[in-house]
């Protein structure tokens, strides 16, 4: 009888050390990848850019490229973190006026996060995060958005809404849509089922 409860101390006492080791990496490690910014904070930034720029209509966009053209607003952040954006693809030429079916920013992979806050990240299906041009959400007053501005798409959803975008981009004729169009098409191609 002595054995048997030593046992089962001992093996309570592994599940109690187990379960702190994965507690601890956890807290310590954070949400896995990717890297989220607060999306308010983004809009502000895109905002103020704007303001300051193209009277608050045009979005940055220097020859279609997300990666020219993001490097823009990095300066208003206020940081000198160069790398705030480095998990985001942004799609230049878009409006703040245009549709919000379209898609302004994705995180480069899907995730089980919705946004920088978010403290669900251990559990439910990975989503595309994207961001669309006005800034809103139909999910931005849920508790899972935690009132931010973005939605998360299945793949499917995903892929459909960002060749919208670049078909959007091509019909209306906007500066850069032919390097937008071959960014984003790669990363569409890359993509793993």
């Amino acid at each position: 009888m002595m054995k048997r409860r030593r046992k089962i101390a001992l093996a309570i006492g592994a599940l109690l050390v187990l379960l702190l080791a994965g507690l601890t990496t956890a807290i310590v490690l954070g949400p896995p990848r990717p890297d989220f910014v607060c999306h308010r904070l983004l809009d502000g930034v895109l905002g103020q850019w704007m303001l300051e720029t193209t009277n608050g209509v045009t979005f940055p966009n220097v020859d279609g490229s997300s990666s020219r053209s993001l490097a823009l607003v990095l300066p208003y952040f206020g940081s000198t973190d160069t790398n705030a954006l480095h998990d985001y693809m942004y799609v230049p030429g878009l409006r703040s006026d245009d549709p919000d079916n379209l898609i302004l920013f994705y995180l480069r992979e899907p995730s089980r996060r919705t946004w920088h806050g978010d403290t669900l990240w251990f559990n439910g299906p990975k989503r595309w995060v994207v961001l669309n041009p006005r800034m809103s959400s139909p999910d931005s007053d849920s508790g899972r958005a935690g009132g931010e501005l973005c939605e998360a798409l299945s793949m499917v959803e995903f892929k459909d809404r960002l060749r919208t975008t670049l078909d959007y981009l091509k019909r209306n004729e906007r500066p850069g849509w032919q390097a937008a169009e071959q960014e984003h098409m790669r990363f569409i191609s890359s993509i793993q089922e």
